[in-house]
Order: C-alpha cells, then sequence, then structure tokens
C-alpha cells in the first residue's frame, strides 16, 4: 500500500480555527494566506522517518500560485535542508508531523501534541527558526544554531 497525503486547506481567517489550521508560525499567523497542510501516514512506508520524504514530494508538487495569492514554488534548497534538518533532529520513532508551506517560501514542519506544540521553520535563504508553545507557559523562539538546540531537546522529550 502506499503512503497517504492528506492536503488540507484552511479557511481565510476563520472565527474559530479548524483542527487542521496550522498558526504555529507567528510570522504567518492571522496573514490572508490559505495554509497548506501536509501530513502523510506512516501507512505502507518502510521507515519510521519515510513521512519525511512523502510530504516533501507532495510540497514539490505545488506550482505557481498554489495558495491562491501569487505564491512561488517552494525553493529545492529549502525543502533539502528542512527534510535534512528533519532526518537528523527527529526521533526514529516519533509521532508524524505536518509539513505546512508559507507564502513566503518558508517550509514549517509542526507538530501539535497534548502537552506541547513545536516548530521548525526553514527560511528562503537557509534561515533556521524554532518554536515551543507549552500548554501552560510562554512561547519561546529561537533562531539559527539556537533554534536547532531548541528544536532537537524539545522533539526528543516529546516525540520520542
Amino acid at each position: 500500500m502506499d503512503s497517504q497525503v492528506s492536503i488540507a486547506t484552511a479557511p481565510l481567517a476563520p472565527a474559530v480555527p479548524e483542527p487542521h489550521f496550522l498558526s504555529g508560525d507567528w510570522r504567518t499567523a492571522g496573514t490572508p494566506v490559505d495554509i497548506c497542510a501536509m501530513t502523510a501516514t506512516r501507512e505502507g512506508t518502510s521507515n519510521s522517518l519515510d513521512w519525511i520524504e512523502v510530504a516533501m514530494r507532495s510540497i514539490r508538487s505545488l506550482g505557481a500560485d498554489w495558495d491562491g495569492y501569487g505564491a512561488d514554488p517552494i525553493a529545492e534548497q529549502t525543502i533539502r535542508q528542512l527534510a535534512w534538518l528533519l532526518r537528523h533532529d527527529v526521533p526514529d520513532r516519533a509521532e508524524v508531523g505536518s509539513i505546512v508551506p508559507g507564502g513566503d517560501g518558508s517550509l514549517q514542519a509542526e507538530w501539535h501534541l497534548d502537552s506541547v506544540e513545536l516548530g521548525l521553520i526553514v527560511e528562503p535563504g537557509g534561515s533556521v527558526f524554532a518554536w515551543v508553545r507549552p500548554r501552560a507557559g510562554p512561547e519561546i523562539e529561537r533562531s539559527g544554531l539556537e533554534a536547532r538546540e531548541l528544536f532537537w531537546s524539545v522533539a526528543n522529550i516529546y516525540l520520542a
């Protein structure tokens, strides 16, 4: 059986966000960008992290104006960088996350768990950001090497 990828789009400025409305990226939250969330299931994959490649294939298939607002396709360099980071920093048996393209060319991986939400963002040009939103406590954001350290440490606690 082939791996399945579902694509869900969120309505513009919903009164109450639907469960698939992903606004973890503080820079795009509340903007009039139709957010496209791609989640791959492990069904039919041979490796526990194969969902990353399944999702990246879907991201690669996005054409020009994929968001309805003139967005360009996500650059291959951005796709490869996020995929590399995820393969190296996400525990082998981690829950499947969502890969979310941004209208600005960024690409974000995120998880929404009972106790914490976390995300890893790669921007065009290679800048890396991470955010963690505990259910009880303030959001934490980091950039550069600190972003990778934050993401890795939280992922290895909550996604393992």
